[in-house]
């Protein structure tokens, strides 16, 4: 008896994306470019690239499920990684396993761009889809801001230790 073929795997089309190319999502003064997403590929990771004004960036969060990388393109970043305060420029990285409470801030005069890689990809389109609605249609404060805020962890792989919780500890090496 031959032996049986074996499946070829479904394939996705390759895409080249020129400069600024990618699906572009503003959410307050920053500006999000989907470069590789979920449907891309095989699936294995996503690349975000970010915009961020001086003061823009993310608060201290953790992934539960996805690895990232931090690639600083433009300007210059305080990273937060664990507590730790580290500052980052043009060709610098950080490599932050799932688990890891992390944050980011332009620290520098001029507008500053990341790149961000997750793997598995992440679901940061979602939470950036979701996060523009809600400012578009509320809320209008600080408190209301925060409740969206966890409502969008609590949907997505994120832990969001906001000003009162102590930062999730990192699971034992």
């Amino acid at each position: 008896m031959p032996p049986r073929p074996r499946p070829v795997p479904t394939l996705r089309p390759s895409k080249v994306l020129p400069p600024g190319g990618g699906e572009t999502l503003h959410v307050l003064d920053e500006l999000a470019t989907f470069k590789v997403t979920a449907g891309d590929g095989q699936g294995a990771f996503s690349l975000v690239e970010l915009d961020c004004p001086p003061g823009g960036g993310v608060p201290v969060h953790a992934h539960t499920v996805a690895d990232h990388v931090l690639y600083v393109l433009a300007g210059t970043f305080a990273v937060t990684l664990d507590g730790r305060r580290d500052t980052l420029t043009p060709g610098a990285c950080a490599v932050i396993p799932r688990g890891h409470a992390h944050g980011y801030a332009n620290v520098g005069d001029e507008r500053g761009r990341l790149l961000v890689m997750a793997s598995p990809p992440a679901t940061e389109e979602r939470v950036f889809l979701e996060l523009a609605s809600m400012l578009a249609t509320g809320p209008g404060g600080s408190t209301e801001l925060t409740s969206a805020i966890r409502l969008l962890g609590a949907r997505h792989d994120l832990s969001l230790p906001l000003a009162e919780e102590p930062p999730p500890a990192p699971p034992p090496s």
